[in-house]
């Protein structure tokens, strides 16, 4: 681990993520806190290269192995209220990088790969999103009201692509329920893989553009 540190210092984040994944792989399963700092500087080289989303998957892989190590801390720090890693236009745009990423994992979970077949049909989706988008905040103003309300409203509503499957056989990004203590979970419970973090900012939390354009959801 120490030679990929050295990498990070160096701002060589591709070297060091190499580093960083042998050092996974040669750590023992059991050495749960040594595994948690390991995944800590590997999301940091994913982030650094470009991969916020990925990243942010590290980070909470790395807080079901340790709950209150740095990997919590950064996923603390870097998720805006949607569980989504930040922008710097979080303030202005995180509504719409929600909606867009709840229809568009809609859309891409028609594709047998999970990715867009050209960048034609990139743009096509895209371009659709954000007509439904359009449509949906003049019909409604967003302010003051909350996540939760948010979300089940981006949920609803339906937005149609020329494509085979009908929106009717979609599988959306649902809360869960835990079944141990017998109640439905909301996106603030803690969410029951045993992080400690809210359901929204943990296992229900909604996929970024990266992980979305690599199939990583």
């Amino acid at each position: 681990m120490e030679h990929g540190k050295k990498e990070l210092s160096k701002h060589q984040p591709m070297k060091a993520l190499t580093e960083f994944q042998e050092a996974l792989e040669l750590c023992p399963v059991e050495n749960k806190s040594e595994l948690s700092k390991i995944l800590f500087y590997l999301g940091i080289s994913f982030h650094k290269l470009g991969f916020g989303g990925v990243a942010l998957r590290t980070w909470s892989s790395g807080v079901r192995l340790h709950k209150f190590g740095p990997c919590s801390r950064m996923v603390d720090r870097m998720t805006n209220e949607y569980g989504m890693i930040k922008s710097e236009d979080d303030d202005e745009n995180a509504d719409y990088r929600a909606f867009h990423a709840i229809h568009l994992s809609r859309y891409l979970l028609t594709r047998g790969s999970k990715k867009f077949g050209s960048p034609a049909e990139s743009d096509m989706v895209n371009d659709v999103i954000r007509g439904a988008w359009d449509v949906l905040t003049q019909a409604i103003s967003l302010n003051d009201v909350s996540v939760s309300v948010k979300l089940t409203i981006f949920k609803k509503e339906v937005v149609v692509f020329p494509y085979l499957e009908c929106p009717e056989c979609w599988t959306s990004n649902e809360i869960s329920y835990d079944f141990r203590n017998n109640f439905r979970l909301s996106e603030e419970s803690s969410c029951n893989c045993g992080s400690g973090k809210p359901v929204l900012s943990c296992c229900g939390r909604i996929p970024s553009e990266d992980e979305l354009g690599s199939g990583l959801f």
